[in-house]
């Protein structure tokens, strides 16, 4: 401690009075409990004796003279022998360590103000001594010590003007340490009793320590009123913003309710609440409610920044309500690189209809462009401009998902001819009829354990988002059955070289696992040591290490170009693939001498459906099993009825694909909804599509599930000969043959 500082050290010679006065009453209360209640007259603390009653008086009288007599001397310090006035010890001292705190002498600050606490307890300048102590602590890093002395100031010195800074800090460092919950509690009694600018700045920081502690309500309450007492239009503009992206994102459906409840009516964010309410009943398709909720904010808020929503609310609300029955949306690529697709649906889609000749339905057609903003502003010009009561595609998958989303929110049946994954699952307004990933696989294990016996499973898959998808869709298949896969390959999307890939799924790659071979290779070394006989002998030995495939059925997730690459592979590695072919598996016994080749049948996808398949593959891909949506070859009645109407449009040899045989089935489920069930509104069209039953399209017969989902049996394709031909599906269990 400096020695500038005389009184340091000095000693306090005298009470208070109030110190004295409870030092008196404290031994008459302990003389009275010592007294025996049987002896009428006792000894006073005198040694006197005298009435009980007559003690009493003495002791009031007492206590009469401490409190209203002359007051006791004041309070002296000593300081190197002269007795100074404690008021003036304590003042100089404490002005002696703000000094030091002001010259950042923060240690001897600390020291001497610690002393004063000590010495001088109840010193006027207590308060604003405990918050310079809590400032030096913080300058040199003490974060612990600075947050106990500034509780304590909090605590002890609750109606000082130090203790409302003392708050502000001390809800600053539980911030800063991410206790956000321990800053809303130091802060909240801070904001009563705060006023002006000190009031806006307790308000911002309540606003933070809520959303940190993600208490939503709390939040938008305290943005609320830091945007209410901003005094300049950049902190109110930063305030309506984060409450905006707050309520929008953060806050619960649920609490939108209580929330309008608590806000005080002058409350800048209640009126954000209420927009939010309106629109949430909207997406939820509560349109009485939304209406309501609409209304009540233009009768409190007719100019209000939210006007235009609520009138457009209520403004939608009545179109979604008109709806022409005969009126059906189309959105397709019909521009960009998508055109042809999307014109091949649409070809399929006018054959259906047939709007020049029979049918009073409007088709409502619009260009997505391939874009996803594109598509979802199309779906809500065709319901709030043209009262489309259903709307068919969109067909890729981007743009779908755009589409069926703001199909969703507006409550129109949208059919989509999209292959992408979870679509139909996106809401109880979206279903889809085209062929997806999750139905190919489906067909393919059913038809390989039900028709083929097929037990183990084998995937050699690339690495695209294509082939990851279709493999994992046969796998869950395969699991679902509780049959097992047993083998696994991934390659390159570009990859052209399949030999070391094959040979590690027939167990021709890793030989140092297959003792036959090690065994042999062990021998031949040991026993020939010419090197060129060596060489010939260890060839030798590599040939004769025999295949062993551990499953029945591989399935190649990928295109007919890749295929025709990897099933002549298989066959250098003396994998039988034309499993059906009996007069080749003869000729191949006949030449190897071995009566047991090891057989694998191909399993694949609609990718696989190319004539080119044929003419890569050869005779290995002979007998292979691939899916796919539609086949204008097949012997079903109305596939042939729709390839002879195709040809009789564009000319006699012209072939349908997939694409427009989905269009004209998809447009068919619609006009035989809209002509024979007859339905009003959205709503009934919707249950038709669920109701859906005995409709046989070009396709196929087709339902939809509760889901969304098409169910209709694919079409079964293998290579027989030079060709691809459909496999005829199994009769029923008990049909007569034939």
């Amino acid at each position: 401690m400096p020695s500038s500082l005389p009184w340091h050290g000095a000693h306090v010679e005298s009470y208070p009075r109030d110190q004295a006065t409870s030092r008196v009453i404290g031994q008459i209360k302990r003389r009275r409990l010592r007294m025996s209640e049987a002896d009428a007259s006792s000894k006073n603390g005198y040694g006197i004796k005298m009435p009980l009653r007559s003690f009493y008086v003495m002791n009031l009288l007492l206590i009469f003279v401490l409190l209203f007599g002359p007051a006791c001397p004041p309070r002296t310090v000593v300081i190197d022998g002269e007795r100074v006035p404690f008021d003036t010890a304590a003042a100089r001292t404490f002005d002696d360590a703000r000094s030091l705190h002001e010259e950042d002498r923060h240690e001897d600050a600390i020291e001497l103000l610690r002393d004063y606490l000590v010495r001088f307890g109840r010193a006027k300048q207590v308060p604003e001594a405990r918050w310079l102590l809590a400032k030096s602590y913080v300058a040199i890093g003490r974060d612990a010590d600075a947050q106990r002395a500034l509780r304590t100031l909090v605590e002890q010195h609750p109606r000082s003007s130090w203790a409302r800074s003392a708050r502000i800090e001390l809800g600053k460092r539980h911030m800063e340490a991410e206790e956000y919950h321990e800053a809303l509690v130091v802060l909240e009694p801070l904001y009563r009793s705060a006023e002006g600018d000190k009031r806006h700045e307790v308000a911002q920081l309540l606003a933070t320590a809520s959303v940190g502690a993600e208490s939503w309500d709390d939040a938008v309450h305290w943005i609320g009123e830091a945007r209410r007492l901003a005094t300049d239009s950049v902190a109110r503009e930063l305030a309506d913003t984060t409450l905006l992206d707050l309520v929008d994102r953060q806050l619960p459906p649920a609490g939108l309710a209580r929330l309008r409840e608590s806000l005080p009516s002058d409350s800048p964010a209640l009126p954000l609440v209420m927009m939010k309410i309106a629109k949430l009943h909207y997406h939820q398709r509560e349109f009485g409610r939304a209406m309501e909720a609409a209304d009540q904010y233009l009768a409190r808020w007719p100019e209000g920044d939210f006007a235009d929503d609520a009138r457009g609310i209520r403004d939608r609300i009545g179109r979604l309500s008109e709806v022409s029955s005969r009126a059906v949306g189309v959105i397709l690529p019909l521009s960009g690189r998508a055109q042809p697709f999307g014109e091949a649906a649409l070809r399929g889609l006018g054959m259906a209809l047939d709007v020049a000749a029979s049918s009073d339905i409007t088709l409502l057609i619009r260009d997505s462009q391939g874009d996803p903003d594109i598509a979802a502003s199309a779906v809500e010009d065709l319901v709030l401009e043209e009262q489309a009561i259903a709307i068919i595609g969109p067909l890729l998958s981007g743009t779908s998902l755009a589409a069926a989303t703001k199909a969703e929110e507006l409550g129109v049946p949208l059919i989509t001819l999209a292959r992408a994954d979870g679509l139909p699952q996106m809401g109880s307004w979206i279903f889809r009829n085209a062929l997806s990933d999750a139905a190919q696989a489906r067909a393919l294990v059913d038809h390989a354990t039900k028709n083929l016996g097929a037990r183990t499973f084998g995937i050699l898959y690339p690495n695209h988002d294509y082939g990851r998808a279709l493999m994992n869709h046969f796998w869950n298949e395969v699991d679902a059955r509780q049959l097992e896969v047993r083998g696994v390959e991934r390659y390159n999307h570009d990859e052209t070289t399949f030999q070391p890939i094959v040979r590690k799924m027939v167990g021709r790659y890793h030989l140092q696992y297959r003792p036959e071979y090690t065994q042999e290779v062990q021998r031949i070394r040991a026993e020939i040591t010419d090197p060129v006989r060596r060489r010939r002998a260890l060839a030798r030995a590599l040939d004769n290490v025999l295949p062993i495939p551990e499953f029945d059925v591989l399935f190649i997730p990928d295109s007919y170009r890749t295929v025709g690459l990897i099933a002549p592979a298989l066959a250098v590695e003396e994998v039988i693939t034309n499993v059906c072919d009996t007069r080749d598996i003869e000729r191949i016994k006949e030449t190897t001498g071995r009566e047991e080749l090891s057989k694998v049948q191909l399993l694949g996808p609609n990718a696989w459906h190319h004539p080119e398949l044929v003419t890569r593959g050869g005779r290995h891909v002979r007998c292979s099993v691939f899916v796919d949506g539609f086949f204008a070859n097949s012997k079903r009645p109305e596939t042939r009825s729709f390839v002879e109407l195709y040809e009789q449009i564009h000319g006699a040899g012209a072939k349908p694909d997939y694409l427009e045989a989905h269009g004209y089935d998809t447009a068919g489920i619609v006009r035989h909804i809209i002509e024979e069930v007859r339905p009003r509104d959205r709503v009934a069209f919707r249950e038709a599509l669920f109701g859906l039953r005995g409709y046989t399209g070009a396709t196929g017969e087709i339902r939809f599930g509760q889901d969304g989902e098409v169910h209709k049996r694919l079409f079964l394709l293998t290579v027989d000969g030079e060709e691809i031909v459909e496999i005829e599906p199994a009769p029923p269990e008990g049909a007569p043959a034939g």
